[in-house]
């Protein structure tokens, strides 16, 4: 096998290693962006007090 192959393949590898292993790591990010994001909005009944 040639070198320029075999470092072809080992960096896909290890490319899709590195994909897999972040990707629970990116969701749990966006979960915890969107939870923050409901919460920060705030609700009717807020906004009609602040209003008073």
């Amino acid at each position: 096998e040639d070198a320029e192959g075999v470092t072809q393949f080992l960096y896909q590898q290890a490319k899709s290693s590195v994909k897999e292993a972040a990707r629970p790591v990116i969701q749990e990010s966006i979960h915890q962006m969107n939870k923050a994001r409901i919460q920060k909005q705030p609700t009717k009944a807020q906004t009609e007090l602040d209003d008073f």
